[in-house]
């Protein structure tokens, strides 16, 4: 998430749903607000806080993280509806020592808030175009959708030919020698799709194409390796396996996220809500479960006759490290969620490969509903995959990536 400065409370109540990536309906929505920077966002259903305990276990893995002081908002539906949720969270957050610096309240298109001078009979929630931050997310291809539900779409399969078409081609594919999944010409075309993507010139791969860039993520040592590479200091390079490092180099890579010891933004006037900087989102489940929030035989390219065009090389081969931007990593997500649309469920295993990566991905990028929402499609698909298995506990528990970085 890039860093985003904020300087009225009005702007920052138009700014949380696009820092929890959907429009929350019915929901508490905390914030660790420790040092003057977001440094993630949480999201429970109102009707899930039903004691102080409830809102404890939410405000938990805020805590482990550091946090010191939260925000608290609350969107309600029907009038009335949050004010015990607020007060759970509230008494919560004392018991845990956590200072609550801001209270919101949203409901019918206005908001009220606990800040200094805020009139008692609250404002209008501000139009997104009024609100200069929104333009700088929207750059970066940042939008809200209309509520968590609607993330399944971004990562369920497609109806359609296209996903018939490329199931079939994934079963020609796995029907080959294993070796041959992740072939060198298979790691060619990751690095030329994902590098492509970056800079916007990738066209919607074949069919064919597609096979060849899903069945090679069941090579593990492949997959883990472009998670490695992708989100910078998630795992270490040493621990892939032989071989595969030096068919990384020239692939993009998305920086580390920033951490809780980064220089904070610069602070303007005494309010500790103003000038905030977002950092990460995340969406969780509290303990009791409720919502929260491996081409062809050998190294020879099989070209496919429907393929009249090939994805360009990377510009980092030959100058060094390629860093990625806010809107070329997010350009590199896209890609690898289309992917994940282009699988029906019954490719099942290979789908999961591809959901998982891209749950990385948008972790790395902050956005952890979306995180999550990939994991459970994988996880549906395919039970028992151990890596989505692993990285689901670490999203649910709210592990920043600047924790593992």
């Amino acid at each position: 998430m890039a860093h985003i400065k904020v300087t009225d409370i009005a702007d920052l109540v138009v700014l949380l749903p696009y820092q929890l990536g959907f429009h929350p309906a019915d929901s508490l929505v905390l914030a660790d607000l420790t040092g003057n920077r977001i440094h993630g966002v949480a999201r429970v259903d109102l009707g899930e806080v039903r004691s102080r305990e409830v809102a404890a276990q939410c405000l938990a893995p805020l805590v482990r993280d550091g946090a010191r002081s939260v925000l608290l908002a609350a969107w309600e539906e029907t009038p009335g509806s949050a004010a015990r949720a607020l007060d759970h969270a509230c008494r919560a957050a004392a018991d845990l020592g956590v200072e609550v610096v801001l209270e919101l309240l949203v409901s019918d298109g206005r908001f009220w808030s606990s800040g200094e001078g805020e009139p008692p009979e609250g404002r209008p929630v501000p139009e997104p175009a009024a609100v200069t931050a929104v333009a700088e997310l929207v750059a970066l291809g940042i939008a809200p959708l209309p509520g968590r539900a609607s993330l399944a779409g971004l990562v369920e399969a497609s109806p359609g030919s296209r996903t018939d078409d490329v199931a079939e081609a994934v079963v020609r594919r796995r029907g080959r020698r294993r070796t041959s999944w992740s072939s060198p010409s298979a790691r060619k075309e990751w690095r030329m799709h994902l590098s492509a993507a970056a800079v916007g010139t990738d066209a919607l791969p074949t069919p064919h194409r597609t096979a060849v860039l899903a069945v090679a993520l069941l090579d593990r040592d492949w997959r883990d390796g472009i998670i490695a590479w992708l989100c910078t200091g998630s795992l270490p390079l040493d621990a892939l396996g032989r071989g595969v490092v030096p068919d990384l180099v020239g692939m993009p890579r998305i920086p580390r996220p920033p951490g809780r010891n980064d220089p904070p933004a610069p602070e303007v006037g005494a309010d500790p809500h103003r000038r905030l900087r977002l950092v990460g989102s995340r969406d969780r489940h509290p303990a009791d479960g409720a919502e929260w929030e491996d081409v062809g035989d050998g190294d020879a390219w099989d070209a496919d006759p429907a393929d009249d065009g090939r994805a360009i090389g990377s510009p980092g081969s030959a100058c060094g490290p390629w860093v990625l931007d806010g809107t070329e990593a997010r350009a590199v997500l896209e890609a690898l969620l289309q992917l994940c649309r282009d699988l029906r469920d019954e490719t099942e295993d290979v789908a999961a490969a591809a959901l998982t990566t891209a749950a990385h991905v948008a972790w790395w990028l902050g956005d952890g509903a979306l995180a999550r929402t990939a994991l459970e499609r994988a996880l549906r698909v395919a039970p028992g995959y151990r890596l989505a298995e692993l990285f689901e506990t670490v999203v649910a528990d709210g592990i920043r990536p600047a924790r593992l970085a």
